[in-house]
């Protein structure tokens, strides 16, 4: 089950791909919830919506995640681009769809 990310701004509009995150699914992987708040809330089978501030503090928790899995470095970056892109610009949200 992979989940899949996107930027998405004000009402829905599309502002980057659709990009799959490959081996990253924090809450199936055991992602401590209590530390990693947002990380571990990601719905792997619905949908989950990030705003601004919520991602700068999800990027302090992927600054500082580990999980233990060595091909999923290069997602993890991805998200990380991805969530600069949210906040490179107002009215921006970071979508994750699970499977």
């Amino acid at each position: 089950m992979a989940l899949k990310m996107q930027v998405r701004g004000e009402g829905g509009a599309v502002l980057s791909p659709l990009v799959s995150l490959g081996g990253i699914n924090p809450l199936l992987q055991g992602v401590d919830r209590e530390r990693f708040p947002l990380l571990g809330h990601i719905d792997p089978y619905g949908e989950t919506i990030f705003n601004s501030l919520q991602v700068r503090s999800l990027m302090k928790e992927l600054s500082s995640w580990s999980p233990g899995i060595a091909d999923i470095e290069v997602p993890v970056g991805q998200l990380v681009e991805y969530c600069k892109c949210v906040l490179a610009d107002t009215h921006r949200y970071l979508w994750i769809f699970g499977d």
